[in-house]
């Protein structure tokens, strides 16, 4: 469907505000289409330094989709979450029909037991 692009340097995983644009206009889609889900692929390029990267990047659109700032509400059970070797800094987006089924190659699924959001900022208790 589309992709998103992590070009910040400090925090490799964040989702921007570009990327928010866009992740706006797949929630109105799964919305449009409540049988429908998601499939994101999380990539990461040979320069990027840091463990998990596209597993995080995947992970952190998830959380933007499902309870992020702009309350988009997406249930989670709808989004499923992969790493690629897309070899760039970017998650891309899949959305399938209720009786679809996803089978890229070179992906892997991202166990979220393991790999938690990063929040764009710390909470202040």
């Amino acid at each position: 469907m589309s992709e998103c692009a992590f070009p910040n340097t400090q925090k490799p995983w964040r989702v921007d505000n570009t990327c928010k644009a866009i992740l706006d206009d797949v929630a109105q889609r799964l919305q449009q289409d409540p049988e429908s889900t998601l499939v994101v692929v999380g990539n990461s390029a040979p320069t990027d330094t840091g463990k998990d990267l596209a597993a995080k990047r995947a992970v952190n659109v998830k959380t933007y989709l499902t309870g992020g700032e702009a309350k988009q509400g997406i249930d989670p059970s709808r989004i499923k979450t992969y790493t690629g070797n897309g070899g760039s800094k970017t998650v891309d987006f899949w959305i399938l029909p209720a009786s679809a089924n996803f089978s890229e190659k070179n992906t892997k699924p991202v166990d979220e037991h393991t790999v938690k959001a990063i929040p764009d900022r710390p909470s202040h208790r």
